[in-house]
């Protein structure tokens, strides 16, 4: 049974009126009738659905667009940084490491030479050239430094201009020299003239009288002592103003002045891994490559050379130092030190040829620890050069060392050995007022050990003879 929903009598099941009070047990909903339809509503409405949609679309376009030229201006971005990176990949393979390093080092431009201090000027009290005329009437140039030409009156330079230090080293010495005008340097007569000498420093850089000693009318002081002056009292770079005092037996005292400026050179090796130079071709070409660089006073060029055999004949050229590695560097068809070349030096190569020149030399060269066999003349001399030599084997030659040369100097072999040459060292021509000095040398199964036949001087200052 259910309640009445408005009285709570009691009703059967199905009952649709209670009948007790006549309440209705069923429930009623309201139907409304259909709206009638604004069509110029709807079409609005429709309108503006469409145009959103449309904007909407129009937005997600422009969004997608967007991100489509995004995407392609990302994917051109990148293959133009990676065309780029591949350019120079193959620019960096492509350039030569020589080349780069070359560029790398700025070559400094000739400078204007800087004036000379006023007390050292021509015409000043102290010069750094004079003419003196001597009792006899005979005149004499007398210059401190050396002169630019030596056939006329010394450029006015008056001063080692340039001049450096090569890690500390010094690499010449110190001169006060006489000549004739006209003539080479320096007559004997002009020593006989001079009762003493005294080298001091006037630069306020230490009061130190230096000692020079004479040789041959060359008045010099050791490198030893100059390099040691120089690091103490001087220091890595810097000026210098010497004064040179030369007495005369007559009671003249005459007084000259010599301006050092000093610098430090900056070391530039090159080796396989920079050039290569396997061969003569290779090493011709970075000898030539480097000259520009070598011949500055800011760069001292190391070549360090590989185990190789040059078969074609080498021209040094430059101021250059080249290094081998013994008995696995060979030069068999020899080398030229061209007049070209201030100076170069050969440490621990091996020239074995079958007969001609081994080393020619136009301009001073030094050697250490190098070997020379099975040559007509291992090493030659000519011109107005000198040679150096230390530490060096000279065997199964005609000729080891021959020097044929005006060079006002010393010509040096120090500690060497000589053996079974037809002629260990034959003296063409030196001149007089200079010697040759050979030092502590081995001479063993030699045809001929000195071979001068002009009696120059030669001191052979504990030599050995086998």
């Amino acid at each position: 049974m259910k309640k009445c929903v408005q009285c709570g009598a009691d009703l059967p099941d199905g009952a649709s009126l209670c009948p007790y009070c006549a309440a209705s047990q069923v429930e009623r909903h309201t139907v409304s009738p259909p709206r009638r339809i604004n069509r110029f509503r709807l079409r609005r409405v429709i309108m503006t659905a469409v145009v959103t949609a449309s904007l909407v679309g129009s937005a997600v376009a422009i969004v997608l667009g967007v991100r489509a030229i995004r995407e392609k201006e990302r994917r051109e971005a990148e293959a133009a940084a990676l065309a780029a990176l591949e350019a120079q990949q193959e620019a960096m393979e492509n350039t030569d490491p020589l080349d780069a390093l070359l560029e790398s080092l700025a070559i400094p431009e000739e400078a204007e030479p800087t004036p000379l201090p006023g007390d050292v000027a021509e015409g000043a009290e102290y010069p750094y050239y004079i003419e003196y005329t001597a009792e006899d009437g005979q005149t004499y140039l007398l210059f401190a430094g050396m002169p630019e030409v030596y056939n006329e009156a010394p450029a006015p330079k008056g001063r080692w201009e340039g001049w450096a230090i090569e890690g500390g080293q010094c690499g010449t010495t110190m001169v006060l020299c006489a000549k004739r005008p006209g003539e080479l340097p320096c007559p004997r007569e002009f020593d006989a003239l001079v009762d003493s000498y005294r080298l001091e420093d006037v630069s306020g850089n230490a009061a130190v009288w230096l000692e020079p000693s004479s040789l041959n009318n060359w008045y010099h002081y050791s490198d030893d002592l100059l390099q040691s002056y120089l690091a103490n009292a001087i220091g890595p770079a810097g000026r210098a103003v010497l004064r040179w005092t030369v007495e005369m037996k007559n009671g003249d005292i005459l007084y000259l002045d010599q301006v050092m400026d000093i610098s430090n050179m900056d070391e530039v090796v090159i080796d396989s891994t920079v050039a290569p130079m396997e061969d003569a071709a290779a090493l011709q070409r970075v000898i030539d490559a480097v000259e520009p660089l070598s011949l500055t006073e800011r760069y001292n060029v190391i070549l360090q050379l590989p185990a190789a055999i040059y078969t074609e004949s080498i021209h040094f050229r430059g101021n250059l130092t080249v290094t081998g590695r013994g008995e696995e560097t060979v030069f068999t068809a020899g080398a030229t030190v061209e007049d070209t070349a201030p100076q170069i030096v050969l440490r621990d190569v091996t020239f074995e040829g079958q007969g001609g020149v081994g080393l020619a030399a136009l301009r001073p060269v030094i050697l250490m620890g190098c070997r020379f066999s099975g040559w007509d003349t291992a090493v030659s001399v000519k011109r107005f050069t000198t040679i150096g030599a230390d530490f060096c084997l000279f065997t199964d030659n005609t000729v080891g060392v021959e020097i044929d040369s005006l060079f006002e100097g010393m010509q040096v072999l120090g500690v060497c050995e000589l053996y079974r040459n037809e002629t260990a060292v034959r003296v063409v021509h030196m001149s007089r007022g200079n010697s040759m000095w050979i030092n502590k040398c081995v001479f063993g199964e030699n045809g001929t050990d000195i071979d001068n036949p002009e009696d120059y001087n030669i001191d052979m200052t504990m030599c050995k003879f086998t």
